[in-house]
């Protein structure tokens, strides 16, 4: 080959890698738009060394395959309005999972904002937040409990809870007599993994949603390798075992937090919806566990179920799912949240009433 044809073939491939180049920048500005438009946002997480992540202030979250609202994290974190003095009003702090969180539908529309709608003087804060379990309230309330001052202490139990009570990111201290003396929560696998994706998925919504899509597959390959795993797995427990787990668990949150301001404990559980408008609580006995819980330490305890159940009874629309995910299953939409906050001002205005604080 001579010296032309040398130079033209290098063309060649440099123009071949150029265009390959090219296409592969295409694609990924094309599917980065298309993530954007109508999957999700880039992450909103940072690495928290006692709850593994937590929102970065200022950004905004779009879960587009459920729901689809876009929302603005405030300065603390949390899928809520700015706080601001509480100015004479009783103030609720609410503690749950994705549920409370309220990802799927406006801020105006979740349960907490409707509290706030329904029941005078009374400033609600929504400290939920998605795959957190009750083990983790009591620390959540040693951040915020000073800048907050809350009257009252919500805590929601739902679907999620039996598992995260018994999850494996946690050790449990016993004393002497066998009770529970502390928990102390322990950095998963995946939130490791998290941390280590976090300066990619933050600007890119392409690789968060790919993050989502790949992450099992590699929680499930690091299952194969316990010598690196910095959570140890349980023992499997029977059900009278984990019966007795989950209450004493939520029992030594709720009293641990009690010492702060009086709480009351929600159950927003799962449906099973059938024609003819009829509905049925589909989770076994959680709700027996929560309460039993909730009766053992002292506080009030408000079943979601009957609202629930009677919202499908009267609309023929189920509380649970979207039209782009699935109707009856998944998270609760704008009408769950109605019955939800129903429930909690029908417990809440009477004792507010009580105090004064609250218009008849």
């Amino acid at each position: 080959m001579n010296g032309p044809e040398r130079a033209k073939s290098k063309y060649d491939t440099g123009l071949l890698v150029l265009r390959v180049f090219t296409v592969a920048v295409g694609l990924l500005v094309v599917g980065e738009v298309v993530a954007r438009l109508f999957l999700t946002s880039p992450s909103a997480q940072q690495p928290d060394p006692v709850l593994g992540w937590a929102y970065v202030p200022g950004a905004v979250v779009f879960i587009g395959r459920e729901g689809g609202a876009h929302l603005a994290i405030n300065s603390l974190g949390l899928n809520d309005e700015e706080p601001t003095p509480k100015g004479g009003r009783t103030r609720l702090a609410v503690f749950g999972d994705s549920f409370t969180e309220a990802l799927q539908v406006a801020r105006e529309d979740n349960f907490t904002s409707r509290v706030e709608q329904a029941v005078d003087d009374v400033d609600v804060v929504n400290l939920g937040r998605s795959d957190m379990a009750p083990v983790h309230y009591p620390v959540l309330l040693e951040r915020y409990a000073e800048g907050l001052e809350p009257d009252l202490l919500v805590v929601v139990v739902g679907p999620g809870d039996v598992a995260g009570l018994t999850r494996s990111d946690v050790t449990v201290a016993y004393t002497e007599a066998g009770a529970i003396e502390s928990l102390e929560l322990i950095l998963s696998d995946k939130d490791q993994l998290k941390a280590l994706a976090g300066p990619l998925i933050r600007t890119s919504a392409l690789a968060t949603y790919m993050m989502r899509r790949v992450k099992p597959l590699v929680l499930d390959a690091l299952a194969l390798l316990p010598e690196q795993r910095a959570v140890p797995t349980p023992p499997s427990l029977d059900e009278q075992q984990l019966r007795v787990n989950v209450i004493a668990r939520l029992e030594w949150v709720l009293r641990d937090m009690q010492r702060a301001a009086p709480v009351v404990v929600v159950h927003v559980p799962e449906l099973a919806y059938h024609p003819g408008r009829r509905a049925e609580v589909s989770t076994y006995d959680d709700a027996a566990w929560f309460r039993a819980a909730a009766e053992r330490a002292g506080v009030d305890f408000i079943d979601c179920g009957p609202d629930l159940v009677a919202a499908y009874a009267r609309t023929g629309q189920p509380s649970h799912g979207f039209a782009n995910y699935r109707i009856g299953v998944g998270h609760l939409n704008q009408q769950g949240h109605r019955a939800v906050a129903r429930s909690i001002a029908r417990w809440l205005q009477p004792r507010l009433m009580s105090m004064g604080n609250a218009a008849p």
